[in-house]
């Protein structure tokens, strides 16, 4: 079978779910792609909401590494390209950010050539809104050397709208790493399959 992209979702979820000891193909493997209408929320949907719905708890680990696979796929592609403007960058944050139901806040730390050094996570309340810590910040960016970063978070509510807030704390973060010679290239908002780029829009 040399060409998966022939493959209907089924036939995707059968290979990826079959018992490799026994050869036992999932029988609700239909009802998944039912229940949870989208790859989306089939990735990102959590154990207790699988098991609720009935299916076998193996089969949600091996979900969700392929999920965590794909994931580090794009961070070591991102590594080996500049990220100054780079729309591999979107792609690794609507995989990462897209369909969470909290706000969470990223850092993309760049070296000198603006290539990847370290991807962080700074938060994951259980709020609706995030709230940035200036000092980890620095904190993080004195730690991994980093000459550059790139901000991103997501809205759980699905609006792509900036907020005062989002504006204000974008300059906060800017005024504040100038003084350790450290430069906000961007700051990417991801709500539902959507990104938007501050950059892009003169913000930045």
């Amino acid at each position: 079978m040399n060409n998966f992209k022939t493959l209907t979702n089924n036939e995707l979820l059968a290979i990826l779910l079959t018992d490799t000891a026994t050869g036992k193909q999932p029988l609700k493997r239909d009802e998944i792609l039912k229940n949870f209408q989208s790859w989306q929320k089939i990735f990102q949907i959590n154990l207790e909401e699988w098991l609720d719905a009935g299916f076998n708890p193996d089969d949600f680990y091996r979900i969700q590494a392929c999920f965590e696979i794909n994931s580090r796929f794009l961070l070591d592609s991102l590594k080996k390209i500049s990220l100054n403007n780079s729309h591999l960058v979107k792609q690794f944050l609507l995989q990462e950010l897209k369909g969470q139901t909290t706000e969470i806040f990223c850092l993309l730390l760049l070296d000198s050539r603006y290539q990847l050094i370290h991807f962080h996570t700074m938060s994951q309340e259980k709020t609706d809104r995030t709230q940035v810590n200036t000092r980890d910040i620095i904190r993080i960016a004195l730690n991994k050397q980093a000459k550059s970063l790139i901000l991103a978070h997501n809205h759980p509510s699905g609006s792509l709208d900036i907020s005062q807030a989002d504006k204000r704390a974008t300059k906060k973060l800017q005024k504040a790493l100038r003084w350790i010679d450290v430069k906000v290239l961007d700051h990417i908002l991801v709500a539902d399959n959507q990104t938007l780029s501050f950059a892009e829009l003169g913000l930045i």
